[in-house]
Order: C-alpha cells, then structure tokens, then sequence
C-alpha cells in the first residue's frame, strides 16, 4: 500500500505537474488555452478526491482506485499519441488533461484510507504514508526528467501507464481493504440499539411530620449509574464514535463527577412555582419551604 501511496504523488509530481505542461507546449499551445486545460485538470482532480473519498467510505475501495488506474493508463498512452500534426490536437489535450485529474485524484486520496485500513499501528502507518508520499513526490519528478532525457514526453508517457498498470496490478492483489463492520451503505446504516427505557419506581411515602404539609413530600429518585456497556449505548445513540480508551476516559470523568453532582442537586432552592425537575427543589416546596 505504501507502494501505492508513493505512485499516487508521482502521478501528480511527474504527470500532472510536468509532463502534462510540458505536452502542451510541445503541441504550441498557448497561454491561455494551456491554462485552461491545466485548470480542468485541477478541477476533477479536487472533484475525485472530494466524492472518491465519500464513495470510499460508504461502499469500497478498491472498485474506484481500479476503474481510475485503468483510465489513467488509456487516457496517458492516448497522450502519448498526440502530435502537433494531428487535427484538433488542442481540443484532445484538453480532453486528455479533463481526463488525468480522475486518476491524479483518486490515487492521492484512496491509498490513504487503504493503508490505515490495513494498519495495525495507525499512527505509525500514516507516519510512513507521509514518508512514501514524499519519496514519491521526488521520485515522480525525477522518473519524468528521466524520460524526457531518454526519449521525449512521448516515452515519458508511456512509462507513466506502465505505472499505473503496475498499480492497477497491486490493487487487484491486494483486494478489499474496508473494515467489515463498515462494508454496509451509509445510506442505509444499520439500526441503532436503544437502551430500554428506564421506569421511575412511584415515591415512597415519608415519615409523617408533627404539621401535616400541604401537599405529600417527594422524595427525589435517583438514576444508577450505568455500566459502561450502557454508557457506550448511551454514546452510540448520540451519534459519537469513541475509541475504547477515550470511552473508558469519558465514564471515568463521569463517575468521579457524579458524587459532586448528587450533592448539588440535593442542596434545596427556593423556587416559588411547582417544578417537576430537580425533585428535592419539589420535596422543598411539598414541605412547606423547610429542607
């Protein structure tokens, strides 16, 4: 995967950012028009890698890297054959260069997901993903130098497909990398499990006091606290994604704060109207205004 991560920032070092310019003036573009070639190029590129990744994440990965190393072979040979001779050579190289930002983009963003996927350690892979990245980003710059030097923009092309079928053959091999438990449509997600609702047990009757109040006291009834199988339910139906160590922080936190909690709400309040919410400020009016 590594391998694919350093391919993906040669691709965009060594084809998008040399060779494609280079082709261009080769075939007596001028400014304007290259510019404008260039910047479709730019504009499906940033779209790849925008919708690739949220197709990524909602169905697979290899499907869509596949298709996009497939189409950068066909559309880079195809460039290969462009020559200034050829009629509406311009028109093609725009087309050409609409059709690379597919596979500039794909490739940067998708063998990202893939490397964590496969990761054991995430930090220490995306580390060396940014490591590869880099080498690539070099190496893709030297490739295309090397080709220029050997035999023209046109072998510099094609050594490029030649690399992009060797990914395309790396990626078959490799497979499907998405996690099992997220292989299900986003646009159908699994349901939810809900805790089952909690009963509040009917107040206890208080001692009787010398002067019978107005109205019965109410004692406050206080919720368990859950056991953090609950809690992660609990955390799970709010839409919040905890690792297991930031879930055992977070009950953590929350026990040592429930002591301080309960001792808060006991303390009464004068509220002048009936409140349902806390029940000792509803004991304290039931009572006649004493705790």
């Amino acid at each position: 995967m590594l391998g694919l991560a350093a391919l993906g920032q040669a691709v965009r070092s060594g084809l998008a950012l040399t060779l494609i310019p280079l082709l261009g003036a080769e075939l007596a573009m001028g400014w304007v028009p290259l510019g404008i070639a260039l910047f479709a190029l730019a504009v499906t590129d940033v779209s790849v890698m925008h919708w690739g990744a949220r197709w990524a994440d909602r169905r697979d990965r290899t499907l869509p890297l596949g298709l996009a190393l497939g189409w950068g072979v066909l559309v880079t040979a195809g460039l290969a054959a462009l020559s200034p001779t050829l009629p509406h050579a311009h028109l093609l190289f725009g087309l050409g260069a609409l059709a690379v930002g597919v596979t500039v983009g794909a490739t940067w963003v998708l063998p990202t997901a893939m490397t964590v996927d496969l990761a054991t350690d995430q930090e220490a892979a995306l580390a060396t993903y940014r490591i590869a990245s880099d080498v690539g980003m070099l190496g893709g710059g030297v490739l295309a130098g090397l080709g220029l030097l050997l035999g023209g923009i046109p072998a510099g092309l094609l050594a490029v497909a030649v690399l992009l079928a060797a990914g395309l053959a790396v990626t078959v091999a490799v497979g499907e990398t998405r996690p099992a438990e997220d292989t299900a449509p986003m646009d159908h997600p699994a349901p939810q499990v809900h805790p089952a609702p909690r009963v509040r047990p009917a107040p206890q009757a208080s001692a009787v006091p010398d002067v019978a109040p107005a109205r019965p006291v109410i004692l406050e009834v206080r919720m368990p606290l859950p056991p953090i199988e609950e809690f992660a339910v609990f955390a799970a139906n709010q839409d919040l994604t905890l690792t297991p160590e930031r879930l055992a922080q977070a009950y953590a936190t929350h026990t040592a704060y429930r002591a301080d909690l309960e001792r808060l709400r006991a303390i009464p309040l004068p509220f002048t109207d009936p409140v349902t919410e806390p029940a000792t400020a509803t004991a304290w009016i039931a009572n006649g205004g004493r705790s």
